[in-house]
């Protein structure tokens, strides 16, 4: 782990307005930054074991790193266009299924906040149906946040992060997930089951932006079919998935049927074969294929992480989970992370300045923000990883200072200034125009983006809280 100091914001108030050489000196200092902090990550990542080629496969606590495009898998993965025509049409009067929503998590404070944000904008957005918090945690008597949301719940697992030895905290997403849908918790002993029931799985640290693209991603699942967004997890994914070619099919002296409750017809992938899908969080499937893949999910985690020690093992798994449970998955464009890459599979093209929503022709399906990597214009800095206050806050406890101490953009002048700059051209967010002649315009205009949409949410989310939980007697 890295042990330079968190950054401090202690971005300086300034009278008037920049001038033109002033931005593009701080455009230029932030640039410098960013790059020299990629190097930093790399170093990171090589001290760690993981793979060296930079990536952007990132949830929980950590991120990894990508260079490959998303290419269409059929059958595993299936396009919007083949999707649209599989659906189910003779039954008009068809029941709307339930959408349930839910997320993994540890017991920590920071765990905390990045869930109360989530809770926000889910309430905010009016997401339909239930928000669960999965809680993978072996103390029993740790406090949780305070709520008043109806809609929201915690159901409680054991910790999986260690297996035989193994420390691996991102373990208990799937094993989270298979506990809870087994009815094994005492907290929710009758989970949600059938193909009527809808998952959504996301991550703690993304953030509903709007609700429309809800509905016409349901109406894409349903059995055997399942949805989840593009991601690009490195290049050792598409190095080694050959050499995993033993983990895509289950054991040959088990019977697939067992594992699958469907007869599988499995092909492993061979060095010339097209294997290079990838995808991840959000994803969306009924609640028996989530059950289902969710049991062969964690044992190929396990079988990975004993040959293989990187972060993204089971983001591997994941994918090959899929196909041993024979779902086939529409892999769509459903959010932004990583503003660094300028030409990558990411809708950052039908984004908007004004709105939160995206150019609905473009991506029809992009809600969701994933504040998984770090983001800065000038000297203002937004990364989970690295404010010391956002780590210690307690939320339970309503410790720390209050939210107004926090350095929202909308009083930090220099900041703000340099995003009214950067909005008068919608086309340097999209990149359309200057991805090749000016890229690190267009990479500062979807940092400043990620700062006036998205940490003004979490800043808004935790002022909520403690307007509602921490102003009544508490300290």
């Amino acid at each position: 782990m890295s042990n330079k100091p968190a950054v401090v914001l202690e971005t300086p108030r300034r009278k008037g307005r920049m001038t033109l050489s002033n931005v593009l000196l701080v455009l230029g200092t932030s640039i410098l930054t960013m790059c020299l902090q990629n190097v930093a990550n790399y170093t990171i990542r090589m001290q760690n074991g993981d793979s060296p080629i930079t990536s952007f496969g990132c949830h929980l606590e950590h991120e990894g790193v990508s260079t490959k495009h998303q290419k269409t898998m059929v059958p595993l993965v299936h396009s919007s266009k083949q999707s649209s025509n599989q659906q189910p049409s003779n039954n008009k009067e068809q029941k709307q299924p339930r959408l349930v929503t839910v997320f993994s998590s540890g017991c920590s404070p920071s765990q905390d906040w990045q869930s109360q944000a989530l809770l926000y904008s889910h309430q905010q957005q009016k997401i339909p149906g239930e928000l669960v918090r999965l809680l993978s945690c072996n103390n029993p008597d740790y406090p949780l946040p305070q709520t008043s949301y109806s809609k929201y719940r915690v159901v409680r697992t054991p910790d999986f992060s260690i297996h035989q030895g193994d420390d691996y905290s991102a373990r208990n997403r799937p094993a989270g997930m298979e506990y809870w849908l087994n009815g094994l918790s005492q907290d929710d002993p009758n989970p949600p089951s059938g193909h009527d029931t809808i998952i959504m799985a996301v991550d703690p640290d993304m953030i509903f932006l709007h609700s429309d693209a809800v509905e016409p991603l349901m109406r894409m699942v349903r059995p055997g079919y399942g949805v989840a967004t593009a991601y690009e997890i490195g290049s050792e994914w598409v190095e080694r998935r050959v050499e995993w070619r033993d983990f895509w099919c289950p054991p040959t002296n088990q019977k697939r049927k067992n594992e699958t409750n469907q007869q599988l017809s499995c092909q492993p992938p061979t060095p010339s074969s097209d294997y290079d899908q990838s995808f991840g969080h959000p994803q969306l499937m009924t609640a028996d294929d989530t059950k289902r893949q969710a049991k062969v999910w964690t044992t190929v985690t396990n079988d990975i992480r004993r040959g293989h020690k990187g972060w993204l093992a089971e983001m591997y798994s994941n994918v090959i989970a899929m196909r041993r449970a024979n779902i086939s998955v529409s892999v769509q464009d459903i959010m932004v992370s990583f503003p660094m890459q300028v030409e990558g599979r990411e809708p950052w093209h039908s984004l908007q300045w004004y709105s939160p929503k995206p150019q609905k022709r473009i991506a029809p399906f992009m809600f969701i923000a994933h504040y998984c990597q770090q983001y800065q214009l000038g000297n203002f800095v937004f990364d989970k990883r690295k404010f010391d206050f956002w780590k210690n806050v307690d939320l339970n406890n309503c410790t720390a200072s209050p939210p107004e101490v926090w350095i929202p953009p909308s009083v930090d002048g220099e900041t703000q200034d340099m995003i009214a700059r950067l909005k008068f051209n919608e086309s340097l967010l999209r990149g359309q125009e200057n991805v090749k002649e000016q890229p690190f315009i267009t990479v500062l205009a979807r940092n400043g983006w990620f700062i006036d949409k998205v940490y003004s949410v979490v800043h808004e989310a935790m002022g909520a809280y403690y307007e509602e939980f921490c102003n009544h007697g508490s300290s």
